[in-house]
């Protein structure tokens, strides 16, 4: 239930906090997204100079601004590691009063189309926009 709360909580600081504003989401956003960072950046100054902070900048423009394979290789553990995890502590629950035997094949089924479509989305073309046909992109 704790997991629940604050993951309840932390999703509504992300999608409904603002930089000003009196809610408490508004307050939380502002506590995690501003004040934190900022003390986290002069405590890394006090302990290891103006280098730290300025790599920390850096790593931030990196991982969310630049294209980079963190998010790939992000989504790769969680669906293989989710998939694993249900292999070895559900499939030997797997036929039971509830669940037939099917569902191992059906959940290798679901496993198998994640991984090609996550496969066919990492290789695809994401082509460019130009004057000529931005308007039927954004149709």
């Amino acid at each position: 239930a704790a997991y629940l709360l604050i993951g309840g909580v932390g999703v509504g600081i992300f999608l409904y906090g603002k930089e000003h504003g009196n809610s408490i989401f508004d307050k939380l956003y502002r506590v995690f997204c501003m004040h934190f960072p900022r003390l986290l950046k002069k405590g890394l100054e006090k302990c290891c100079g103006k280098r730290a902070p300025a790599f920390l900048d850096a790593l931030w423009v990196y991982l969310c601004y630049t294209s980079n394979p963190l998010v790939q290789i992000f989504y790769l553990l969680v669906v293989v590691g989710g998939y694993a995890t249900f292999v070895a502590y559900g499939y030997p629950h797997m036929p039971n009063k509830i669940l037939s035997g099917v569902h191992k094949y059906i959940g290798f089924a679901i496993f198998t189309v994640c991984l090609s479509i996550w496969w066919k989305a990492c290789t695809a073309d994401p082509g460019t926009v130009t004057k000529d046909n931005v308007d039927d992109l954004i149709e």
